[in-house]
């Protein structure tokens, strides 16, 4: 679709790499594990900290409370309203399509 947009490509290079959920997608820097005090400023080396990719908060709250196993769901009330669970296929048309933070699919409805 990005070549039928942008035939010469420039807009394609410019769009991150869409990257799985539990893919990591870097490592936590030396400058940024001294500045929050995981090393010492003497310390030239350290544990290779992984950064996740991440996800939302109803994907995170489904993880938090346990839900995670198809047939199982979880009943937010906020701001807005919603009950979401965890399904290994797609849901229908009627309920929106959210992904789960493990890669499944976490299908939401959401009432303001």
């Amino acid at each position: 679709l990005i070549s039928i947009i942008d035939p010469s490509g420039r807009y394609e290079k410019s769009i991150p790499k869409i990257l799985n959920p539990l893919d990591i997608c870097g490592y936590l820097s030396l400058q940024w594990m001294h500045k929050i005090g995981l090393l010492r400023k003497e310390e030239k080396t350290g544990l290779l900290i992984p950064i996740s990719v991440g996800s939302g908060d109803n994907m995170c709250s489904a993880l938090g409370v346990g839900c995670v196993q198809p047939g199982m769901a979880v009943i937010s009330l906020g701001t807005s309203g919603t009950i979401f669970g965890v399904s290994h296929s797609p849901p229908s048309s009627e309920v929106a399509p959210f992904a789960d933070a493990t890669g499944r699919y976490l299908p939401l409805v959401c009432i303001m």
